[in-house]
């Protein structure tokens, strides 16, 4: 060991002076540890659930989405565009529109988002299980003259209508703004479903809100109003945006989203609260080198005696400063690495050991996302206000005159 790492640490044991600055040095350390685990612990679980979301949005939403000119028809050379990219894995041509769904009781009344998918052209590669009732499947929703079309809802909004799925209770859907009727007033169009199958995602915007139909019984529906649209799943989602860019020109578009800017306010809304939290836990950071601030300020002037016969030995004003920037040094490594290391336990115990969250967080147990990137920044950040945290009492050492201070001893 080098002889300024070895007076550094001489000067934090406190040996010879009583355990005053020992128990100090200990508690300087600990703050830096408790608070690089929480900020691990909570980040890590900040970003399991942002995953979490992400997931249940990719598991509904189509990964790129032209929406068509009104008017226009569905290409199928569209299709064969599409589907020759080595990137996707799968497409679906529907139309969305909003409507109003209705119960058998007149108070079973909710505001629905219907979609109508086209199977013909693709079957929906939704992550999340859709489950039919039996002898049903995407196929025959459109249903028959015998019997009435088939409608797919969330499981939250089958338990807020009060319907039971395996019973094929009967549902309407009702667009308020459909034909002039005889009388010249303008009458709602309402189509009669019967509850065919149900699926559950976890994310509420979809369970509650989302209402599967076929393609034409939604366009009769909706009419002028329905959205045109054609959905792209591709092997990754994160590459949407490139592949919108590539396949920019299609004839008759309207607009192409992806499917992070279809959800563009619900990220921001993570992203910020991501940020917020990072920044309340770097302040958790800031305040544990406090400690180191005032043990080291502390250090200088128990210390004077020592640092006077040192420069009186010919050390230099910038080398007496050094050494308490190693001081410094060796707690935010110790911290930090203590830290690192409890935040690491911790997280293992949550994945190994989950906490089971209750039903209205629509998640059946706490994540965890182990990130690298996130475990090495936090031990750079807590090392780096350790060394900030030595400025001034380094300076102060710098300043002392090694006569005075051996003149006050």
């Amino acid at each position: 060991m080098k002889a300024p790492d070895y007076l550094a640490l001489k000067f934090l044991s406190g040996k010879g002076r009583g355990l005053l600055f020992s128990w100090l040095t200990y508690m300087a350390i600990l703050g830096v540890a408790i608070s690089v685990a929480a900020c691990l612990v909570i980040q890590a679980c900040i970003s399991g659930l942002n995953q979490d979301v992400r997931e249940k949005v990719l598991s509904f939403s189509s990964h790129v989405v032209w929406t068509l000119q009104p008017g226009a028809a569905f290409d199928p050379s569209t299709w064969d565009q599409l589907a020759g990219d080595s990137e996707v894995s799968g497409i679906m041509h529907y139309v969305e529109g909003e409507a109003i769904i209705r119960g058998e009781e007149e108070d079973q009344i909710e505001g629905v988002r219907v979609r109508g998918i086209d199977p013909r052209w693709g079957i929906p590669r939704f992550s999340l299980e859709v489950l039919f009732n039996e002898g049903e499947d995407w196929k025959t929703m459109a249903g028959s003259e015998q019997d009435s079309p088939a409608i797919v809802l969330g499981t939250e909004l089958i338990g807020d209508l009060g319907l039971v799925s395996f019973m094929r209770d009967p549902v309407d859907l009702l667009y308020p703004l459909g034909e002039v009727g005889p009388t010249g007033d303008l009458e709602p169009n309402i189509r009669s479903f019967h509850l065919g199958g149900r699926f559950h995602s976890g994310y509420p915007e979809y369970d509650m809100k989302f209402a599967l139909v076929d393609l034409e019984s939604a366009k009769r529906l909706l009419g002028d109003a329905a959205t045109e649209q054609i959905g792209v799943y591709l092997r990754d989602p994160f590459r949407a945006t490139a592949f919108a860019e590539r396949h920019k020109g299609i004839a008759g578009v309207k607009a192409v989203k992806t499917w992070e800017q279809l959800n563009r306010n619900l990220f921001h809304v993570l992203k910020m609260e991501r940020t917020g939290m990072g920044l309340v836990l770097a302040l958790m950071i800031l305040l544990a080198s406090f400690n180191i601030l005032s043990l080291l300020i502390m250090l200088v002037f128990q210390r004077r005696r020592d640092f006077g016969v040192l420069k009186a030995l010919g050390m230099s004003a910038r080398e007496t400063g050094k050494l308490l920037y190693r001081a410094g040094l060796w707690i935010g490594i110790s911290g930090g690495g203590l830290g690192v290391l409890l935040g690491l336990g911790i997280m293992y115990l949550l994945t190994k050991y989950p906490i089971h969250l209750p039903e209205p967080y629509n998640i059946d147990r706490l994540p965890v996302v182990w990130n690298p990137w996130m475990i090495a920044l936090t031990a750079a950040i807590a090392v780096g206000m350790s060394l900030v945290a030595t400025w001034f009492p380094a300076w102060q050492s710098r300043r002392l005159n090694a006569v005075e201070s051996l003149r006050r001893e």
